[in-house]
């Protein structure tokens, strides 16, 4: 008795296919002369299989690591990292991200000559990195403030912390202004290290 086994291409289901070797754990390849695809009739690496490869697109996009996925689906010990990185920027494209800071601002004095001729630095920085956004050298005044959150502005920051000077609540929306020492922590410290150098 004959038995014979018509092998369609997984992606095009036509019939014109090559022999094209085995790979290491012994399976048969074939090349679709058609679709121009190679692929095998069954995979040992379950990584190829359509609901793993969506499952793994998913766990990727929220922050899994290669290990906590093969961990997770139970399916394979070994991933391809270049596998998630190629999906995850195809899927990356059509996302929108906003980068969105937060600013913590302070004042601090100096003199020039005699402690009677005060110049005070207005200044932000993002409050994670602590970078240095903006600065401005004047009085301690409101349109010296003014200089300094015109320069601000630029950036994308939708909260910013300050100490209970005036000029700050006067000019700062409400709505994306934190006012305590508590929250300007990082900065009061940049200013001490400021003092002493």
């Amino acid at each position: 008795m004959i038995h014979q086994q018509v092998i369609q291409c997984r992606y095009c289901e036509r019939t014109d296919l090559q022999k094209t070797g085995k790979c290491q754990n012994g399976a048969q390849r074939y090349f679709c002369t058609s679709c121009k695809t190679y692929f095998h009739l069954t995979y040992r690496y379950n990584a190829c299989k359509e609901e793993v490869k969506e499952k793994i697109i998913e766990m990727t996009l929220n922050s899994s690591g290669v290990r906590d996925i093969g961990r997770m689906l139970k399916k394979t010990s070994k991933m391809n990292p270049y596998f998630l990185t190629q999906q995850e920027s195809e899927t990356m494209k059509e996302l929108e991200i906003e980068i969105r800071f937060s600013a913590e601002l302070d004042e601090f004095w100096s003199f020039v000559g005699n402690k009677s001729n005060q110049r005070w630095t207005w200044y932000g920085i993002e409050r994670n990195s602590g970078v240095i956004l903006a600065w401005h050298n004047g009085k301690r005044r409101d349109k010296d403030f003014l200089v300094l959150w015109e320069m601000l502005e630029r950036f994308p920051i939708s909260l910013y912390h300050t100490d209970d000077w005036g000029s700050y609540s006067k000019y700062i929306p409400a709505h994306r202004h934190r006012i305590g020492k508590d929250r300007t922590w990082k900065i009061e410290r940049k200013n001490l290290i400021s003092e002493h150098t």
